[in-house]
């Protein structure tokens, strides 16, 4: 018989590190932040891992779709739910703050009426990266999501030749070693989720969270109710699984968001649990989830309603039918 001790599971791990570091937390209060210099070294291992993995996977999950009626098909689709999904979330964020009506009689004073203008077309124009260099300097992912697409999309076009087949080889090892090298820093979570969770609780006001205690209880019950209702329906009717074995499958990434409330800190747990544990293929995971991070906030279309709406009741600002849905477009 094989004397080797079965490892616990990484998200048996993360839920064991999130229960302690609460525990941990409020038992050392403000020294909590002793040990957040750990959760600090963590992030930064991610996000050092997080923009080259970004870049290589992208680059070669575009070059590696050569039927493009398959790449418009899977991008037409993710852009698709990723505007019913933000809308129904920012709806749910609408239902959760009126039912609760979080934010009335906290009077904060009169809204302030002046407000900077939004050129969205300037704003379009800066996706389109001018130096890719200065992207990753400044962590501008959208900028290294458009220019990997491109760089994907010529590689595909030249692929059959020598030089795009040898090119195409070499950034498939590439991918693979920064897969690896996002595995080493995974197994490094625990510890990190542990030392975030602990410095996040031991160093929160009491009287900070109390005073909007009513607001962050609509917006979790809004993300709750998201997740219960909207998505088993998604799941269910288009994908055809299980919600339950999803939400099981997917379990190591939702620890890991609430942990660091990072989308792009969270994304290598994402890619490594779509491939490993959801069976994703990984074509569609390298082409998916990155800008999916950046563009399909679901749990920030349900937090940024229930800010504007937490401040309209709060500075005593009735917001009618249309700016209601002007700000709501504008969460999205």
């Amino acid at each position: 018989m094989s004397s080797e001790k079965k490892k616990l599971s990484l998200p048996v791990q993360l839920l064991i590190a999130m229960l302690f570091g609460i525990g941990a937390g409020f038992l050392l209060g403000e020294k909590a932040s002793y040990i957040s210099f750990i959760g600090s070294i963590f992030m930064r291992l991610l996000k050092m891992c997080v923009y080259p993995l970004i870049l290589v996977s992208i680059i070669t999950g575009v070059a590696n779709v050569m039927d493009i009626a398959r790449l418009k098909k899977i991008g037409l689709s993710f852009l698709g739910y990723t505007f019913i999904s933000s809308t129904c979330a920012a709806i749910f964020g609408v239902i959760a703050m009126v039912v609760t009506k979080a934010g009335q009689g906290v009077n904060l004073g009169d809204a302030v009426t002046e407000t900077a203008s939004v050129d969205v077309v300037q704003s379009f124009v800066e996706w389109i990266p001018d130096n890719v260099f200065a992207s990753f300097s400044n962590g501008s992912l959208i900028q290294i999501i458009i220019f990997a697409v491109a760089f994907g999309a010529v590689l595909a076009s030249v692929r059959k030749t020598e030089t795009g087949a040898a090119l195409f080889k070499i950034l498939v090892g590439v991918n693979d070693v920064m897969t690896k090298m996002v595995g080493f820093v995974i197994r490094l979570a625990p510890i990190g989720v542990f030392a975030l969770i602990a410095n996040m609780i031991g160093t929160t006001k009491l009287e900070v969270v109390s005073g909007v205690a009513k607001m962050l209880g609509a917006y979790y019950a809004g993300l709750l109710a998201f997740l219960v209702l909207f998505i088993p329906i998604v799941l269910k009717v288009f994908a055809k699984v299980s919600p339950i074995q999803f939400y099981k499958n997917a379990f190591p990434t939702m620890v890991m968001a609430a942990s660091t409330c990072s989308s792009v800190g969270t994304l290598p747990v994402t890619m490594k649990t779509a491939k490993e544990r959801c069976g994703v293929p990984d074509d569609i995971v390298n082409l998916v989830t990155a800008p999916a991070a950046t563009i399909n906030m679901d749990g920030a279309a349900v937090e940024y309603t229930c800010y504007v709406l937490f401040a309209a009741y709060a500075f005593n600002v009735h917001l009618s039918r249309f700016r209601l849905s002007l700000r709501l477009s504008c969460a999205w």
